[in-house]
């Protein structure tokens, strides 16, 4: 065979190889599938659970401490159970009202921190009436009794009936328990449903309660008494206090808020159920005093 026809033919066998191996080429370039980017959304993919907490006033819950690291009974709770369960978890501070909030007229809703996927579930809350449409909810793993009542300044008049509030003007901080369901549930004070929108006003902290309580914006606010912690010297309670925690508002049971269909709740009610049932809920619990400075009631122990 001259040189001609060997380099013709071998032209024609790499040509043929090459044809045939391109389309796999452009295919493999072309058609290959988008790999999903792992998310908060996304639970079967190994990542890190994210739990967030508003920095109660209750220390032995939870605190910064001088490394600004947060610490106390709800760091200890979720590294046992995410221990239990196998997960990887952490603990963040973020404001209450991205977990749950109210609006001006008193609707509560949840709040953009939970929906948005910022974070897995909310420490630490009660399980009431008006969050069952709006939330999951893990199993209670603590206790807290927690009395509400109205505020007026330490040197009023006693202008303020708590009985009736008719025409008042009454102010709520967002996002927590105490808010005029609660009030309406008790029964005690009349005409609470038929105030305007306007006379019923939620914001998100203390210290503009206190402002507002000074410069007559507001007859009375409405909160828990440990709200006041830090304006004690400066508010009295007057009237009876109301238990506003709880379905019925007299649970003081406390749990974690989750989103609707959230698989937080089964593997960490499962894992919880565990520590329960082999001490070592009950051993981290016997310790909670000599690490954080304050007890805190945990779940059977005077059941």
């Amino acid at each position: 065979m001259s040189r001609a026809a060997l380099l013709i033919l071998g032209l024609a066998l790499v040509s043929g190889a090459f044809t045939e191996y391109v389309p796999d080429i452009l295919s493999d370039f072309y058609y290959q599938p988008v790999k999903q980017v792992p998310t908060v959304a996304k639970p079967e993919y190994n990542r890190t659970w994210l739990f967030s907490t508003s920095l109660t006033p209750e220390g032995e819950y939870e605190y910064t401490d001088e490394e600004g690291n947060i610490q106390g009974f709800l760091v200890d709770l979720m590294n046992e159970v995410c221990k239990e369960a196998g997960k990887e978890c952490a603990i963040m501070y973020d404001d209450y009202n991205n977990c749950y909030t109210q609006s001006g007229s008193g609707r509560p809703k949840a709040g953009q921190g939970l929906l948005g996927n910022w974070y897995d579930g909310c420490f630490v809350y009660y399980k009431t009436t008006p969050r069952i449409p709006l939330f999951d909810f893990t199993d209670p793993f603590s206790k807290l009794n927690v009395i509400s009542e109205f505020y007026v300044l330490i040197d009023s008049e006693g202008d303020f009936d708590p009985s009736d509030v008719s025409g008042k003007r009454i102010g709520f901080l967002s996002g927590w328990s105490t808010d005029e369901a609660c009030i309406v549930r008790d029964g005690r004070t009349k005409n609470m449903e038929q105030l305007e929108p306007s006379h019923k006003i939620y914001v998100a902290d203390i210290y503009t309660l206190l402002d507002m309580l000074k410069k007559q914006e507001v007859d009375a606010i409405f909160v828990a008494y440990t709200a006041v912690n830090e304006i004690e010297d400066q508010v009295k309670a007057v009237g009876p206090g109301l238990e506003c925690t709880g379905v019925q508002g007299s649970s003081s049971e406390q749990i974690m808020l989750l989103r609707k269909g959230s698989p937080v709740r089964k593997w960490w009610n499962d894992a919880f159920k565990r520590i329960r049932e082999n001490g070592k809920y009950y051993k981290m619990c016997s310790m909670i005093e000599r690490k954080h400075g304050k007890p805190v009631t945990c779940i059977g122990i005077d059941e």
